[in-house]
């Protein structure tokens, strides 16, 4: 009864109410008297008329950041490899569901562990950086993903539209041109580096998983990484 009548006095002054997940943030009790109260924090009334309203700007965007970060690859800012899948899966099951197709490119950036060696980390960060931007500019940046280290994973719409006859793995070669046609600009700007970057792709089918639609596809960007180093005369990690 003491505790209940404690609070009954701080209630009229309450300015803020707000979920804490079991944890109070880090608060300056001179500036604002709190109370944690099974998960939610209780902020009486300062004397300064912004100061909540700052507070709850600066909780609000670490909630934002920290939402942000669980879902984002912290170098390149695309879908980490757990969000995409998870988006991955969606579309394949809304594809069967509207009898319509993807297909699944997976791109692999070439001589990179050679560079990290060599030049540096940050070197192959802002080469990886640079990577991901030219995908973003070229393609849809909600199908792409970073799935580890130097390797990619884009997930490609190929329902036909109303004025082509172009198949499904037609559509799906198309992109892989365009792309391609990017990369070798992108990557003659950097031939210092002696990096290229390998594409290799699957078309879904009906029952297949999105497990087996990736290793299609990096077993396919295998088979060009092998042409890469009949063609380059020099082995590319």
């Amino acid at each position: 009864m003491i505790v209940k009548k404690r609070f009954a006095r701080f209630k009229p002054k309450l300015a803020l109410v707000r979920e804490a997940q079991n944890n109070c943030p880090l608060i300056d009790t001179a500036l604002c008297g709190s109370y944690c109260v099974t998960g939610r924090l209780l902020c009486q009334e300062s004397s300064d008329p912004g100061l909540l309203r700052r507070l709850v700007t600066n909780l609000q965007a670490l909630s934002d950041e920290q939402s942000y970060l669980a879902k984002h690859d912290g170098l390149t800012g695309l879908w980490n490899k757990y969000e995409w899948e998870k988006q991955a899966k969606r579309r394949i099951a809304w594809a069967e569901e509207e009898n319509s197709i993807v297909g699944l490119l997976f791109v692999d950036l070439t001589n990179f562990k050679t560079i990290n060696d060599t030049l540096g980390h940050s070197v192959g960060d802002k080469l990886l950086q640079g990577l991901a931007k030219l995908m973003v500019d070229t393609l849809r940046e909600s199908d792409i993903g970073r799935s580890g280290g130097d390797e990619f994973i884009i997930l490609v719409d190929l329902y036909p539209r109303s004025d082509e006859s172009l198949t499904p793995a037609q559509r799906l070669n198309e992109v892989i041109s365009r792309l391609s046609q990017k990369f070798e600009v992108f990557f003659v700007s950097l031939s210092d580096l002696g990096a290229t970057a390998a594409i290799g792709s699957s078309l879904w089918q009906t029952g297949m998983s999105l497990e087996e639609l990736v290793d299609l596809a990096d077993e396919d960007m295998r088979l060009v990484k092998s042409e890469q180093h009949l063609k380059y005369g020099k082995h590319r990690d």
